[in-house]
């Protein structure tokens, strides 16, 4: 990630695996298509990419206290959510 793209990165944490997630834009990409992550209790690093989705907003979410956190991310016209791997149209 280069520096001018840093402002634009997004980054929750995701307590139910005690996981710290930094998402960014690669390369020439104006979406988040790359993921840095880092477990902060076992302190191991890794990375991951999406390809073949252009989002450009993410959010770190829980429905209640007890739930498990979701990394839900949005598109210029569909709203997804990386875990259950669902569309809001229900079509991935």
């Amino acid at each position: 990630m280069s520096a001018s793209k840093a402002p634009f990165a997004s980054a929750y944490v995701d307590l139910t695996h005690e996981t710290y997630h930094l998402l960014y834009q690669r390369n020439a990409s104006t979406y988040f298509d790359g993921r840095l992550s880092y477990n902060y209790r076992t302190g191991e690093f890794y990375r991951g990419a999406y390809t073949g989705y252009e989002f450009t907003r993410a959010l770190g979410y829980r429905q209640t206290n007890n739930s498990d956190s979701q990394l839900v991310v949005a598109a210029s016209d569909i709203g997804f959510d990386t875990e259950g791997g669902t569309s809001r149209y229900g079509d991935e």
